[in-house]
């Protein structure tokens, strides 16, 4: 950030001391791409909470408010605690097709995978870490996982046809987790002779109060938000410089001088892609080896090198979509504001991808940043799976 701010202050000493264009507009654009484009994967806040490891709190819960429908549901291992956890926790709401216990979690998944056909398919099956068959009592650490059936279970607005393809809203995953959750404090304090607690119960992944996790947060928040500053930095100045070389001939100048035009606009590019493609260095490391409040890394299973190769290519998109909108101006203000909402114009797509037709769609993915948001959105399912 100082280097960025004597940046600043030595180009508008260079102007006598007053600020472009460019200047002024970078602020709503920069609060405008922050608000639009920051989202899971990046912000801790914003994620759905882990399905694996979540520890019971003694607190209240308002977030369920409605049943989530589920027609067949099974779990693992079949012990007799696990089985009355889970008629306590379908006790308001029993699946239509009935519930099914395994011996253990693999029969459950190979069950799953080779013997189910469409219709005897499950739509949540729930695997009990660390409980064993002969389990009678509530465990001292209770971990377990979701599995949801993706092709049965309508996981996305009902006029969102992408299914299968996004991550799963959270409201389908909050109320398992607070009824799971709740079913095993009142079996719990039914075990230790206790009343049993009179209100809802809510994870540790919505509410932490924690200094320390305040702290990552913020630091994750920080980083986005500068990777998203030196992007729209970088395409400012760089229409700004492409404009002001064309007004002042100096392409024409270096060409007189013996430069070839591949040199000048190898020049050009690298001055912008250089420190962009440096960026995406540091964003591969963030979402890749920083680990998060749960001790994990954003982005756990995706390969570095394939999201190394699609920031890559998104610099190099975006820097051609900048140069290709400044080929016609010739003034560096009307440049500067024609990249501003050219940037917004390429997000806009996005937000109405579900009623396009296929044709408007793949268009609209010649555009860099609806481009990079679905390939973002392709990387969270995969690492959702």
């Amino acid at each position: 950030m100082a280097v960025l701010w004597k940046e600043l202050c030595l180009r508008a000493m260079l102007r006598q001391g007053w600020l472009s264009l460019s200047e002024c507009l970078m602020g709503p654009l920069l609060v405008l791409l922050f608000l639009m484009t920051t989202g899971t994967p990046f912000v801790d806040r914003d994620r759905d909470p882990p399905l694996t490891g979540v520890h019971l709190l003694d607190w209240p819960c308002s977030v369920v408010e409605q049943q989530v429908v589920f027609r067949r549901v099974a779990y693992a291992p079949h012990a007799p605690y696990s089985q009355r956890l889970i008629e306590e926790t379908f006790r308001d709401y029993t699946p239509v097709e009935g519930l099914a216990g395994f011996p253990d979690p693999q029969a459950a998944v190979d069950y799953a995978h080779t013997e189910a056909n469409e219709s005897a398919a499950f739509d949540l099956i729930i695997i009990f870490d660390g409980l064993r068959r002969n389990d009678k009592r509530p465990p001292q650490d209770f971990r377990y996982t979701l599995r949801y059936n993706t092709s049965r279970l309508y996981l996305l607005d009902d006029r969102d046809d992408r299914r299968g393809y996004y991550p799963l809203r959270r409201d389908y995953v909050v109320p398992v987790i607070c009824l799971l959750g709740d079913a095993h404090l009142r079996l719990t304090a039914r075990a230790h002779g206790r009343p049993e607690p009179d209100y809802r119960w809510r994870t540790r992944s919505f509410h932490d109060k924690s200094p320390s996790l305040s702290r990552v947060t913020l630091h994750r928040d920080h980083c986005t938000l500068a990777f998203e500053l030196g992007v729209v930095w970088l395409l400012l100045n760089y229409a700004a410089d492409t404009v002001r070389d064309k007004r002042q001939r100096l392409r024409e100048f270096r060409r007189i001088m013996g430069q070839s035009a591949c040199v000048y606009w190898f020049e050009v590019l690298l001055r912008g892609l250089g420190p962009l493609l440096t960026s995406c260095c540091a964003l591969l490391y963030v979402l890749t080896n920083v680990s998060d409040r749960f001790g994990v890394s954003y982005l756990h299973y995706t390969d570095p090198t394939v999201l190394l190769i699609l920031l890559y290519a998104y610099a190099l998109h975006i820097f051609s979509y900048v140069t290709l909108v400044t080929a016609f101006f010739s003034s560096e203000t009307l440049a500067v504001l024609a990249t501003c909402i050219a940037v917004l114009v390429a997000f806009l797509p996005y937000l109405f991808y579900v009623q396009m037709s296929s044709c408007v769609r793949l268009l609209s993915c010649l555009l860099p940043n609806t481009a990079l948001q679905l390939a973002m959105d392709l990387v969270v399912t995969f690492e959702r799976k």
